[in-house]
């Protein structure tokens, strides 16, 4: 064997060895000095799921929850735990409920967002501290949820005794949307508890398409005839689910006309002795008329 070209060879191998250990040793090195850079603030937000309301009720989360991916100006996912929240916008003049939600990884899911007002299309609007907000596509109009009150309106702040007044009752729902589809029974009460006060008889909703939540009592005798001077209320109650009703308070019941002169009876006396007599003016109701004297 030629002595020569062995060492030689050897020689080879070894300066191969000693020029890849130099290469790969500074690289070794600056990987790992290499500095890791944190995520930046927030710059860019984007919507990676559109909201959907589906027409649903307003009771119901969104149909289609959103996710909202959120980086820096390096297109860099945010650190998780920076928060996004949702809006309304795009004409809305309701609310939302679970409006906020949390980076993981960059990426925001909401859970439960949901928006309280019916019959109307609205958009919604995704923002954090730092970057700039995203508007969402419109989404469709919700529908009134199930009713938990009623409005009692109509009836007005002051009525004469005997007079016949007419009376509107409303169905709503938790955010206050009328409850169109409203199918209850309802009775009706009232402080006047005099023995010549009316009030409507009890009255079954006819739901979406008809009553639509909404009725006003307007034909006699279904009207509201209160009898009592002072101040009173009316009430209308669900007869099925009691904690669904409604009041309309302050009602002021003044005297009717004058119709008869009543002596209230005199304690008794003694004989050849005078004694005071009260003479009251009263209307058909048994209230005191009262009159100013004409100057």
């Amino acid at each position: 064997m030629n002595t020569t070209r062995v060492r030689h060879s050897r020689l080879h191998k070894w300066l191969w060895i000693a020029l890849t250990v130099l290469v790969l040793i500074p690289s070794l090195l600056l990987a790992a000095v290499r500095p890791v850079f944190a995520a930046g603030e927030a710059a860019t937000i984007t919507i990676i799921i559109q909201p959907a309301s589906g027409g649903g009720s307003v009771d119901e989360p969104l149909t289609t929850q959103p996710v909202v991916n959120v980086v820096d100006a390096f297109a860099t996912p945010v650190d998780d735990g920076t928060i996004v929240t949702a809006t309304v916008s795009g004409g809305g003049s309701g609310v939302l409920r679970n409006d906020t939600a949390v980076t993981s990884s960059g990426n925001a899911t909401f859970v439960g967002l949901g928006y309280s007002k019916s019959g109307e299309g609205f958009k919604i609007t995704f923002s954090c501290t730092t970057g700039t907000p995203v508007e969402s596509d419109a989404l469709a109009a919700m529908t009134p949820g199930a009713a938990t009150h009623l409005h009692v309106t109509g009836i007005p702040d002051e009525v004469a005794a005997g007079t016949p007044s007419y009376v509107t009752v409303t169905a709503h729902d938790q955010y206050d949307n009328v409850a169109r589809g409203y199918l209850g029974n309802i009775t009706f009460t009232s402080s006047d508890v005099g023995g010549s006060t009316v009030l409507p008889a009890n009255y079954t909703f006819t739901g979406a398409g008809f009553d639509n939540g909404v009725h006003t009592f307007n034909i006699p005798p279904d009207v509201v005839t209160l009898t009592t001077a002072g101040g009173q209320s009316v009430t209308a109650t669900d007869t099925d689910t009691s904690s669904i009703n409604g009041t309309q308070t302050d009602i002021t019941v003044t005297h009717g006309a004058a119709t008869q002169y009543v002596i209230l009876n005199p304690a008794d006396g003694t004989v050849d002795v005078p004694i005071t007599v009260t003479v009251q003016l009263q209307d058909q109701y048994g209230n005191v008329c009262y009159y100013r004297r004409p100057r």
